[in-house]
């Protein structure tokens, strides 16, 4: 996963949606949550993202896949901290109020993408220049999608 993700020049969240670049099955809203969960922005370039921000990238891939697959299987509602049940009011641009902090819209791969800048934060790899993004960046995502 980091080995690959370490040489690709395009966002996060675009390497993310490519189904043959390193893992299939991610959609648009797994790949906003995921980097949510992280604490990653969306534009961040692959190769600009710490091996922390990429371990953190890689355990929420199957921490939200696996939480997602087995809460539909149980019919229960996702968890309340998650990005997923504030991100589709409508905007594909701009900006919103939320319980989990000022959501903003953009897009990043040809997709609509939801971030909150307070949470989530550019590359941080030694020497590496981080992503653009509107807005300030802040504080690392304390927390995890859990089932």
């Amino acid at each position: 996963f980091a080995s690959v993700l370490r040489r690709v020049r395009a966002p996060i969240k675009a390497a993310l949606l490519d189904q043959g670049r390193v893992v299939c099955g991610v959609g648009n809203w797994v790949a906003d949550e995921v980097l949510y969960q992280a604490g990653v922005l969306p534009a961040a370039p692959c190769e600009s993202l710490s091996e922390e921000q990429l371990a953190a990238i890689h355990a929420q891939v199957l921490a939200v896949c696996t939480a997602a697959c087995g809460r539909l299987e149980r019919g229960c509602d996702f968890p309340v901290g998650w990005l997923f049940h504030h991100r589709w009011q409508g905007q594909t641009s701009g900006s919103m109020a939320s319980p989990l902090g000022r959501i903003h819209f953009d897009t990043v791969g040809g997709r609509t993408t939801a971030f909150v800048p307070a949470r989530q934060v550019k590359g941080q790899a030694a020497g590496k220049a981080g992503g653009k993004a509107k807005g300030k960046a802040g504080g690392k995502a304390g927390g995890e999608a859990k089932g």
